[in-house]
């Protein structure tokens, strides 16, 4: 009866093991991806108001989409 529990106890131990790095993981993955996020909209914001000044100075305005955008919209990979 002992050897049993001695797996059990063992199994469990490795299952807690590994699910940790699992959880740590996922949490960064969520992490990174609403600061991706948030990031992308502050960039949006700034070339508004650079949008703005430019155009008040009378400076043409440049395409305001990112290329990176462009090949994603064309399906090309950055």
């Amino acid at each position: 009866m002992s050897t049993s529990r001695a797996l059990i106890h063992r199994f469990l131990q490795v299952l807690v093991i590994a699910f940790i790095p699992m959880v740590v993981t996922m949490n960064a993955g969520a992490q990174t991806t609403d600061r991706t996020a948030q990031l992308e909209k502050e960039i949006e914001a700034i070339k508004q108001r650079l949008n703005k000044l430019e155009s008040a100075q009378g400076i043409p305005i440049a395409d305001p989409k990112p290329v990176w955008r462009q090949q994603q919209a064309q399906g090309i990979s950055p």
